[in-house]
């Protein structure tokens, strides 16, 4: 397990960075290695890269990662998800259940919205009685 910070540039910030870490690498002679300079030529211009804190880790069910903006967040979930490996009790995000699948599959009575991001996708289960 671990928490990793990952950084990296936008494409709308590496348009501004780009032509400046060429423009310092043609400077030091090393024009073919424009890359090395790019967070020089971003400290210049005064370009914060994005950021995020990445747990890393892996259970039963394979590798899976989390991202978090603050370090405390990823350290603390880290710290949740190593109790809950050990205990055998843990289920990755991605691997568990909406409480509308859980509705669907314990009654065959539920009529309800189950809304994902901003669409709304109306469920009607009806019971087959034979009379």
């Amino acid at each position: 397990m671990s928490v990793r910070k990952r950084t990296w540039f936008t494409s709308v910030q590496r348009k501004k960075i780009d032509p400046k870490a060429r423009e310092i690498a043609i400077v030091k002679g090393d024009a073919d290695d424009w890359r090395a300079y790019i967070d020089r030529a971003a400290e210049l211009l005064g370009i914060e890269p994005q950021e995020k804190w990445v747990v890393d880790y892996s259970d039963q069910h394979g590798r899976h990662i989390e991202t978090f903006k603050l370090k405390k967040d990823a350290e603390a979930r880290e710290a949740q998800v190593t109790v809950d490996v050990a205990k055998g009790i843990h289920t990755a995000a991605s691997k568990s259940i909406t409480v509308c699948d859980t509705m669907r599959h314990t009654t065959n009575h539920y009529t309800g919205g189950c809304y994902v991001g901003s669409q709304a996708h109306l469920v009607h289960q009806s019971s087959t009685q034979e009379d």
